[in-house]
């Protein structure tokens, strides 16, 4: 028995990141639009009020000062990867520039966790 760190489930929703997303209604207009206009709202109240809330299973912490300003930039992040990837890939004509959106949203999203994880860990 071979164990891996990622549930199976969560290898597959990794693998579908570069498929295109099914071409509905919901998906297109929820995933694309409202889903990551929620994310991209808490990332910019994270970054001007330099507060933010990070919930856990016992509780949560809250991120003040530089440490929530990350947390800001990967919602930032995680908004433009969503919007890109559910709203403009499901745009036949659009398919470059979903992907470099997509790219500069992961990008944004990893920089962020990073800058979390080492303010959290070391200061």
């Amino acid at each position: 028995m071979v164990l891996s760190p990622i549930p199976r489930r969560g290898l597959e929703t990794l693998e579908g990141l570069g498929d295109a997303p099914p071409r509905t209604f919901w998906t297109c207009w929820f995933g694309g639009l409202i889903a990551p206009a929620l994310f991209a709202m808490a990332g910019v109240a994270s970054i001007l009020y330099r507060k933010s809330y990070l919930p856990g299973r016992y509780g949560g912490m809250e991120l003040h000062g530089l440490t929530a300003i990350f947390m800001g930039v990967a919602c930032l992040g995680l908004a433009v990867l969503l919007h890109f990837h559910y709203f403009w890939l499901n745009r036949l004509f659009h398919v470059g520039i979903a992907e470099l959106g997509k790219l500069l949203g992961l990008i944004a999203l990893l920089a962020g966790m990073v800058g979390v994880i080492v303010r959290v860990a070391f200061y």
